[in-house]
């Protein structure tokens, strides 16, 4: 890892820029260690110095046959290396001078230094010769084991070497070595540290290839398997047309960093990155199911089938059953991954937008209607859960799901509901998808318009491609709950530490003076206002999933449980952030972050964090859809149920379109605030609101209203304020998207989006 790659880290930090640079180098070393990781858990198993350098590499070639005897040789050349990087630090240090650096960069200087940084920071073939060879085999994945060990080490380390070696020396070609004064005695006793540090590493490098071919070659034709002698003669001949392949290749192109970039994107990427990925989907199973479709009663041998079957007709008695306490999830998830989860949804891009809704809705209105919704989105998430689990209890099973519970229970209702009722299951289904593809398309509104204010582009386009295929990681490789929880932890501290700078900036840059603030409001404002709070206050999906995989299930509906804390705590927080940030900034665009002073750093970090923070969060939001779809394709046909193999190459495929249609959506409409509102009250006015109200309404027909019919009267307010939302606030979102589209694609604009 601290070889010869190392001294190119440097022209890495000065092609992606000082700022993509580092955090580009650190996600790189993080992913090739992570791939590393699950490779190892998935699959065990100039001419005139070639000329003199051509029989030493022969001699290293055969007399280091042994991976033991070459782990000794290792050794020295890692003293080597050590001693030439002191060399190169002294350099750096003592010619520091203050050079003007880059901070933009473009998308193939990036794709350049990943294939480099690919190149540098993985080692497949020396991973899994010492993961065969080490009698510890347990130290290669452990906390400070191998891997972790030697990959993200030299990951700080690059970055580290790299921004100094960037900053001292400035733009540079191939490696720092060629910015060294040749005059100093030093520079060359580093050069030469080097050369027989890398020449020492030759050996370790072909052992990998060596041991493949010999593989290739004895197990090719199962009936005639070559004789140890042939073997032999093979690899006493393969080891030296190793050596001369080599030679012949640098002698055609002499050229380090491009050709470092060439083989690290076109033969890394394969090895380290699409191989150990495609294996872990198909050995793990595509997804966890979101609901069991047939239960066993409990303590009777009554099966039940949860697409036929329907609440009995009178009510059971009261028993001490409760069907949190049967429950056996499959991927649990602890109490404290379930409050991340939550808050870090609720923290997420939408926060942001909180002043532009003071704003909209007038200083008066504004943080009243932010309570008021926020109450009335907590209640409406107990509502839900409870009407799930009173249908559980009356039918004596442990789970059933947001679809078919949606079912079971408009069946139970009036008749004037049994049509919706059998068609339940599928409006849950298609509203579901949609919700959580129209926060993912805000997701990456958000982050596009970050990077693009990061690097000062003049459009959304090149940020977009930048995001493609770090999102398409993202998806690929957080598929657990579980694996999301300790992502969100993260997302939350990045979360805060923009939270922190907004806040000082919001101090900073109150002037004292009285700014001239709006108190009135018209009703298409207070709609567009309260699509965005339904949008920022409501995670539906979110719920549902901790709710199947949250083993204290009763913590999720207690006084100070997960919901009354990650809805009402964001929702005082929200008041507080919004009111602050439009007495500071006034009216703004799209979000508060755009009122920010450019020419500040805190300003950039603030931007930088919630974009790394938002983009995390990603999978969170994909998990429920993906699950969704696979449900729905899963039990559509009752005769025949698809194949694991199906469902995986379904899964396959769902993952990135969703990745790819969230994209596209983005670059249809590329405004964050109009589409939030219309998410808000389009999906989520359905799935918070509309449905856990008709719900209740028809679990508690026809005699359970309590006293003077209030939990009928209570539902039926619920449902004119889902249905006004829908209707009213659906519309006059798409007729602030109609009008912003006809805005940009005017002749008389002169503007970017």
């Amino acid at each position: 890892m601290c070889a010869a790659g190392m001294l190119a880290m440097p022209l890495v930090i000065s092609q992606a820029g000082i700022i993509v640079g580092p955090i580009l180098t650190i996600l790189t070393g993080l992913l090739v260690n992570y791939v590393h990781h699950l490779l190892i858990m998935d699959w065990q198993g100039s001419q005139p110095s070639l000329m003199c350098l051509v029989f030493p590499y022969f001699v290293l070639e055969f007399l280091m046959k042994d991976l033991s005897i070459v782990s000794y040789v290792a050794m020295l050349g890692n003293f080597l290396n050590l001693l030439g990087i002191i060399f190169v630090f002294e350099h750096i240090v003592s010619d520091y001078d203050g050079k003007e650096v880059e901070t933009h960069t473009d998308l193939g200087s990036i794709m350049f230094c990943f294939g480099v940084l690919l190149f540098n920071l993985s080692a497949i073939g020396v991973t899994l010769s010492i993961d065969k060879s080490l009698k510890q085999a347990k130290m290669m994945t452990s906390r400070f084991g191998v891997l972790n060990v030697g990959i993200l080490g030299p990951t700080i380390i690059s970055v580290i070497f790299g921004t100094l070696g960037y900053l001292t020396f400035g733009a540079m070609e191939e490696n720092v070595l060629r910015s060294l004064p040749y005059d100093e005695t030093s520079s060359m006793i580093a050069m030469g540290l080097y050369l027989v540090a890398v020449a020492f590493a030759f050996p370790l490098q072909c052992y990998p290839a060596i041991a493949t071919i010999i593989e290739v070659i004895k197990y090719h034709d199962q009936l005639t398997i070559p004789s140890d002698i042939t073997l032999r003669m093979i690899e006493t001949v393969a080891r030296p047309l190793f050596v001369v392949m080599s030679f012949i290749i640098c002698y055609i192109v002499p050229f380090q960093a491009p050709f470092v970039a060439f083989v690290g994107n076109l033969c890394t990427s394969v090895l380290a990155l699409i191989c150990p990925a495609l294996m872990d989907m198909c050995i793990r199973a595509a997804v966890e199911e979101v609901s069991r479709l047939m239960f066993q009663a409990h303590r009777t041998n009554q099966t039940i089938d949860i697409r036929k079957t329907r609440l009995p007709s009178l009510r059971p008695e009261e028993n001490d059953y409760n069907p949190r306490d049967h429950r056996s999830p499959t991927h649990n998830i602890k109490l404290w991954m379930a409050y991340f989860n939550l808050l870090r949804t609720m923290f997420a891009a939408g926060m942001l937008g909180m002043p532009l809704i003071i704003s909209k809705a007038g200083i008066i209105v504004g943080p009243i209607l932010t309570i008021l919704t926020g109450l009335l989105i907590n209640y409406g998430h107990h509502l839900l859960l409870g009407c799930l689990n009173e249908i559980a209890k009356q039918l004596q099973i442990p789970y059933v799901s947001y679809r078919y519970g949606f079912r079971v229970a408009l069946l139970h209702g009036p008749p004037a509901f049994h049509f919706l009722g059998r068609h339940g299951p599928t409006i849950i289904a298609v509203f579901m998808v949609v919700s959580q593809l129209g926060t993912c398309s805000v997701f990456v509104i958000f982050t596009s318009d970050c990077l693009r204010d990061i690097m000062d582009w003049q459009s959304s386009q090149p940020s977009l491609m930048c995001l493609l295929f770090p999102y398409f990681l993202l998806e690929f490789f957080m598929v657990d709950l579980s694996i999301v929880s300790y992502v969100a932890m993260l997302g939350n501290f990045l979360n805060l530490m923009g939270i922190i700078i907004v806040f000082e900036h919001i101090v900073t840059d109150y002037d004292g003076e009285d700014k001239e603030v709006v108190t009135h409001t018209n009703l298409g404002s207070v709609m567009f206002c309260f699509g965005s709070l339904l949008f920022n206050l409501s995670a539906i999906g979110v719920t549902l999933s901790i709710d199947k995989s949250l083993k204290q299930a009763k913590r999720i509906t207690s006084r100070f449980g997960v919901l009354n804390v990650g809805i009402l705590g964001p929702t005082m927080f929200s008041v507080f952030f919004g009111t602050l940030g439009y007495v500071t900034f006034g009216t703004m665009d799209e979000n508060i972050l755009r009122s920010l002073p450019y020419d500040e750093t805190s300003s950039m970090a603030a931007i930088g964090f919630y974009m790394v923070a938002v983009a995390s969060a990603f999978p969170l939001q994909c998990q429920p859809a993906i699950l969704t779809i696979i449900e729905v394709i899963k039990y559509h046909d009752q005769l025949t149920t698809p194949s694991d193999i199906t469902l995986r190459m379904i899964d396959t495929v769902a993952r990135p379109l969703f990745v790819v249609t969230s994209f596209i959506i983005c670059y249809i409409i590329p405004f964050q605030a109009p589409f939030v509102a219309f998410v808000g009250n389009f999906c989520t006015s359905v799935l918070a609101l509309i449905c856990p109200a008709l719900m209740d309404i028809c679990i508690r027909y026809p005699n359970y209203y309590g006293r003077n019919n209030f939990h009928l009267y209570k539902d039926l307010f619920i449902l004119l304020l889902g249905f006004t939302s829908l209707s009213f606030g659906a519309f006059f979102s798409l007729y602030l998207i109609r009008i912003r589209l006809l805005s940009k694609y005017s002749p008389n604009n002169y503007g970017f989006y």
